[in-house]
C-alpha cells in the first residue's frame, strides 16, 4: 500500500506521454477500433501502419514515427502479403509481422514477448481480431473478459500500446455505441479509447465514441475513401474539405439519420442552416453514396425522403 501523494510525486517525474496519432492514439493505451465484416478495419489499420513507419499523416493527423507490430490472427501471411502489395511497393525495416497465437494465461509467454517487443523498441501492437485473440473466454462472459483485459494490461504497462480490431454485433452495422460491441461489456470498459468504423458502398467513416484522456471537442468523425495513387497503391482521402468532422454539415446530418430517415426540410431546421446550403450538402452526399433518397426520382413537388445507404454487404476480400 502507498500513500497516494508518494505516488502522485513519481507521476509527476514522469515523461509525458505523447501521441502516436494525434488526438487518436495515446502511448500506453489500449485502442479498440470495431465494425462489422467488410467495413475495412484490416484495410485502415495496414495503411496506419505504414504511416507510422514513416511518421506521415494519416487521415489528415500528425503521426509520430513508431516501430509496429502486427499480429495477424485471421488471415495468415499469404493472404496479408497480397493484400499488403495493394498499399505499398517496398515495406520499411521497423515493422514486424507475427501469426502465432499468443495464450494471455501463460504469464511467462507474455513476459517473453514483452521483452522481445521492448528490445526491437516496438511501441504499438496492432491485433487483428479481439475474438481471437481471446479464444478460450467465453465470449459473452464479463468475468472471464475482464480477465483478458487485465492481461492485455501487461503491454500498455510495458509501454507497448495496443490497437486492437473488433467486430460488432449482427445487425448492428449502423449502431455506433459501445452496446454494438460483440461479447461482455467489459471489453468496450477496459479500453482506454473506442473508434467506430462504418462502410457505405466505397465510402468510410471512423468516429470516436469512448476516449478517456481526451476531451470530447477533440473527437474524431472522419469520412474518407480509398484511392488509387500514381504509384499504383491505394491510400485513404479525406472526404470533403474537413479533417474533424465533428462540426460539419456532412456530421451532423449523419448524426440525425443514425435515428431515422428525415426530409430535406426537416434536417435544414434541425441543423439550422438555410435550404439551398442543405440541399446541396444532400446532393452531394447522395452522389458519394453516404445516403440515398426517397423516390430516387421524385416528381414535382413530391416529398423527398433521406436515410443512410445500408453498409455493403456484398462478399469483399477488404476488410
Amino acid at each position: 500500500m502507498n500513500k497516494l501523494n508518494d505516488v502522485f510525486t513519481v507521476w509527476k517525474k514522469l515523461p509525458e506521454p505523447q501521441w502516436i496519432v494525434d488526438g487518436v492514439i495515446l502511448e500506453n493505451t489500449i485502442t479498440l477500433i470495431a465494425g462489422s465484416s467488410n467495413s475495412g478495419k484490416t484495410l485502415l489499420c495496414t495503411d496506419l501502419m505504414l504511416k507510422l513507419s514513416h511518421g506521415t499523416d494519416w487521415l489528415g493527423k500528425k503521426t509520430k514515427t513508431t516501430n509496429v507490430m502486427f499480429l495477424d490472427l485471421e488471415m495468415g501471411s499469404g493472404m496479408f502479403c497480397f493484400r499488403l502489395q495493394k498499399h505499398t511497393k517496398s515495406i520499411p525495416d521497423n515493422l514486424w509481422y507475427e501469426e502465432q497465437q499468443i495464450d494471455l494465461m501463460d504469464d511467462e509467454k507474455i513476459t517473453e514477448l514483452i521483452s522481445i517487443l521492448k528490445e526491437q523498441e516496438i511501441r504499438l501492437l496492432i491485433i487483428d481480431s479481439y475474438s481471437q485473440l481471446s479464444l478460450g473466454a467465453e465470449e459473452n462472459n464479463n468475468s472471464q473478459q475482464a480477465l483478458v483485459m487485465n492481461k492485455l494490461y501487461n503491454f500498455r504497462n510495458n509501454g507497448i500500446s495496443l490497437l486492437i480490431l473488433h467486430h460488432k454485433r449482427k445487425g448492428a452495422d449502423n449502431d455506433n455505441s459501445l452496446e454494438s460491441l460483440r461479447g461482455g461489456s467489459s471489453i468496450g470498459a477496459g479500453c482506454d479509447t473506442v473508434l467506430m468504423l462504418t462502410k457505405n458502398a466505397d465510402t468510410f467513416r471512423i468516429k470516436t465514441v469512448k476516449d478517456r484522456l481526451n476531451p470530447y471537442e477533440n473527437w474524431i468523425d472522419i469520412t474518407y475513401r480509398f484511392h488509387t495513387t500514381n504509384e499504383d497503391t491505394i491510400e485513404p482521402e479525406i472526404v470533403g474539405n474537413g479533417i474533424n468532422r465533428d462540426d460539419t454539415m456532412i456530421a451532423q446530418i449523419i448524426r440525425l439519420l443514425e435515428a431515422g430517415e428525415l426530409s430535406g426540410n426537416e434536417i435544414s431546421k434541425s441543423i439550422s442552416r438555410n435550404r439551398k446550403d442543405t440541399s446541396e450538402a444532400l446532393k452531394n452526399m447522395v452522389d458519394l453514396g453516404i445516403i440515398d433518397q426517397n423516390p430516387k426520382i421524385p416528381k414535382r413537388g413530391q416529398r423527398v425522403k433521406f436515410f443512410l445507404v445500408k453498409t455493403d454487404e456484398i462478399e469483399s476480400t477488404e476488410e
